[in-house]
């Protein structure tokens, strides 16, 4: 899940193709970037560009909407951004540094070699309920 807090005007939409590896196994706020044959994929370890996915989930499961399915185009955010997120892994403190992990989810940044950073923690784990689901979700802000 991704709840996006900042202004819209501050980040950017942008649609990329998808071969489908990503249409089918991703999920609202997974962190994607590109392959060598440059198409979309779940981030697999710290990379040094990576976005969180902005389209609507089908459900309770990993996977987007039927249009996004059938347009075989995923929507990403980039640029400066604030968000809530339920895509992460591990333990999570208020003003962790943020970095890319396996499965397209965010953890927090434990030495050097971790690359790229970003984003911040800006808000720890805590319950946030939408549309009548409770989710687990950090807050975060790009850098």
């Amino acid at each position: 899940m991704l709840q996006l807090l900042s202004d819209l005007i501050l980040a950017d939409r942008v649609d990329f193709e998808d071969d489908g590896s990503t249409s089918v196994s991703g999920y609202q706020g997974s962190w994607v970037t590109f392959d060598s044959n440059h198409q979309l994929q779940l981030t697999d370890a710290s990379k040094t560009h990576a976005w969180p996915v902005w389209n609507e989930q089908s459900g309770a499961g990993p996977g987007y909407a039927p249009d996004v399915v059938e347009s075989k185009k995923i929507s990403v955010l980039t640029g400066h951004h604030r968000a809530n997120t339920d895509q992460y892994g591990g333990t999570i403190s208020l003003d962790d540094r943020l970095v890319t992990a396996s499965t397209g989810i965010l953890r927090a940044s434990g030495n050097a070699g971790d690359g790229k950073v970003i984003a911040v923690c800006t808000r720890a784990a805590r319950s946030v309920t939408i549309k009548g689901t409770a989710y687990t979700m950090i807050e975060y802000e790009t850098v």
